[in-house]
């Protein structure tokens, strides 16, 4: 493992988007060729896509663990990776059940790099669609069953990615609720992967020459 840390958050989001998207490219031809250190520095445009595309990946197994018990000790592990401004989301945490945010405008190390930046249009649909995600999803937690909540560890303000997505899928298969959320997700986090692939060879980190043009 690593510790992800201020100062390496964006070298590895850019890693495991490179990754995921380079891997799956149907244009890519080599795909034995090894992964290079790309033309730096990276644009920025480019650095702002991938972060915002890790959000919505689907190996994003983010989560936060408030008052988890393991072998008689209690352990609280926060989610640095929450996206948003919790002010945002317009929850009643505590009425929801929820440990609520330590203090007024506190947001995560994620939420702050991602705050004031400018967006592609792609970054910003997606960004959007998951807000979206998250406004419908999580001021909706109290319909869930108490044993839900607890199977899947909802019990903070700072749910990761995967708690998200369980807790709409789980609100979408016992009550009629918006199913058009989740595809918007899909949709737009697609269109960004694919504004991004062309980058990943264009920029060096795998050979243009294994790009079907």
């Amino acid at each position: 493992g690593i510790h992800v840390t201020p100062d390496n958050i964006e070298r590895i989001l850019i890693t495991l988007a490179v990754r995921i998207i380079g891997s799956h490219a149907a244009c890519w031809t080599a795909d034995r060729d090894q992964f290079s250190i790309p033309q730096l520095p990276l644009p920025e445009d480019f650095v702002t896509d991938c972060l915002i595309w890790c959000l919505a990946a689907n190996s994003n197994q983010t989560s936060a663990l408030h008052g988890f018990e393991h072998e008689g000790d209690t352990y609280t592990v926060s989610n640095a990776f929450f996206p948003f401004d919790p002010a945002s989301i317009n929850a009643r945490w505590q009425q929801l059940g929820l440990v609520p945010p330590p203090r007024t405008g506190a947001i995560t190390p994620l939420a702050a790099l991602l705050q004031g930046r400018a967006r592609s249009p792609e970054a910003e649909r997606l960004h959007k669609a998951l807000h979206e995600l998250y406004c419908f999803t999580i001021p909706k937690l109290d319909q869930l069953s108490p044993q839900f909540c607890a199977t899947e560890h909802l019990t903070s303000w700072d749910l990761g990615y995967k708690q998200v997505i369980a807790a709409y899928d789980e609100l979408h298969a016992h009550t009629p609720q918006d199913a058009t959320l989740k595809p918007k997700v899909r949709d737009a986090r697609k269109l960004l992967g694919q504004k991004i692939l062309p980058q990943i060879f264009s920029l060096g980190f795998l050979p243009e020459e294994g790009l079907f043009h």
